[in-house]
């Protein structure tokens, strides 16, 4: 978060240019969005990914409750 910004000479440029850019995505955990909530994810799950052709990502919680064998990994940010 930018706190001040001083007046600097700089050639044809507004600072600052784009703020919000560096804010990383995070995933949300698929079985937490079904009951209404929005967990950060840990793990996605490719078996499941590539049966329903989207990412699906799960949280600490919901990967121990995952009913199949997955073949999961953590995810990175």
């Amino acid at each position: 978060m930018i706190e001040d910004v001083e007046d600097t000479p700089a050639i044809g440029a507004d600072y600052p240019r784009a703020v919000a850019q560096n804010e990383p995505h995070y995933l949300y955990c698929a079985a937490c969005q079904e009951q209404g909530q929005q967990t950060v994810t840990v793990y996605v799950c490719y078996p499941c990914s590539d049966r329903r052709g989207a990412m699906m990502a799960f949280c600490d919680e919901c990967i121990d409750e995952h009913d199949e064998d997955p073949y999961y990994e953590e995810s990175v940010y």
